[in-house]
């Protein structure tokens, strides 16, 4: 296994998320050998990351309330409360950073955007191939255990880095706790992964091309016909704002699109400059991009579908063709299925218990 780099004293300070029965039953008791483990090689494929798209625009937060000016030292346009207020920079001119052509604040204000280093998987066989599930760890760093029910240990030899896909090749329950084998002698346990549950072609959906989002797993779904063709992690809505579920069509596309929501003075004001690659499928909700939290895998949104800005361009891409080709006689846009279930069991039923 590849080490993940970490100074030992960050590693040190953490804690783990949860404190689990200890066991000191042998490792290989439980789940699948080494030897299958290791041959086992799907034909799956990585969603590559590009550094030109993560980093096309320069996105910024604004992170104080702020006058935008005409010019450096000029006249005041419109006036921004602290809130959240994201913008992409065009230049930087003796401190002043101009966000739009004629716009200009204080770069002072400005500080980083995330750029989620996420990427999601293509799966040009299908899923029908995968003999085991996958999964994902969420935006943290996650320590596995050498056995189901086994306290962590915080160390840089047994941490999985951010998003780590994997797959789960047996389960077991432990005093009422459900662990996942996700490589060898390697247990995480099963809140801490994010499971690819393909699902069968609802009758409802008439297209071809068409996309599911599982709420419970916080994963997007991209399907040719009965095809799963691409997976990936993704953040729907707060229970406050919930990304809603049914049916629905892409109607609207762009590039990229400004979104905002509220008033500048409200609490829950928002503005979001050059939102990219975005997919409207229900009224103002949208799949896209989001460069300004990289928290997938967790609701996170408004009620949009955020997902990690190379994955968000794999699915534009992907849908934007199908929509623009012969094949769909220039008329067809993708469905979107959006759906909320809980399944936490996958079927391996293997139970241990503590006396």
């Amino acid at each position: 296994m590849k080490k993940l780099i970490i100074p030992l004293m960050c590693v040190l300070m953490m804690t783990a998320s949860h404190v689990w029965a200890q066991t000191t039953s042998d490792n290989n008791q439980y789940g699948l050998d080494a030897v299958t483990i290791q041959a086992y090689n799907p034909p799956i494929e990585r969603v590559g990351v590009s550094e030109s798209i993560l980093y096309t625009r320069d996105y910024r937060q604004v992170n104080a309330a702020v006058d935008v000016l005409d010019a450096p030292n000029g006249n005041v346009l419109y006036h921004r409360e602290h809130a959240e207020f994201f913008v992409s920079v065009i230049r930087i001119v003796d401190g002043w950073a101009e966000i739009n052509p004629g716009e200009w604040i204080p770069a002072n204000v400005l500080g980083p955007a995330y750029h989620s280093r996420l990427n999601g998987v293509l799966l040009p066989e299908g899923a029908e191939v995968l003999e085991y599930p996958i999964g994902w760890t969420r935006s943290s760093v996650t320590f596995w255990s050498n056995a189901p029910g086994q306290q962590a240990a915080i160390t840089n030899e047994n941490a999985f880095a951010p998003y780590h896909m994997a797959h789960i090749f047996a389960e077991v329950d432990v005093d009422g706790v459900l662990w996942y084998q996700v490589g060898v002698d390697q247990w995480l346990p099963a809140e801490e992964f994010n499971v690819l549950r393909p699902i069968e072609r609802p009758d409802e959906i008439d297209t071809r091309v068409w996309i599911a989002v599982d709420i419970a797993e916080q994963i997007v779904m991209a399907y040719e016909g009965d095809k799963l063709v691409f997976a990936t992690l993704v953040a729907t809505g707060e229970p406050w704002s919930p990304t809603e579920s049914g049916f629905f069509r892409v109607y609207l596309q762009y590039g990229h699109r400004n979104m905002t929501r509220g008033n500048p003075n409200d609490s829950w004001f928002y503005f979001m400059e050059d939102v990219p690659f975005t997919l409207y499928f229900n009224g103002d909700r949208a799949l896209h991009g989001a460069y300004w939290h990289d928290a997938f895998g967790e609701t996170q949104s408004h009620g949009c579908v955020n997902m990690s800005l190379n994955d968000a361009y794999w699915l534009f891409t992907w849908a934007t063709d199908y929509m623009f080709t012969e094949a769909s006689g220039g008329s067809e846009w993708p469905m979107v299925y959006v759906y909320d279930t809980n399944l936490p069991d996958l079927g391996f039923g293997m139970e241990y218990h503590h006396d």
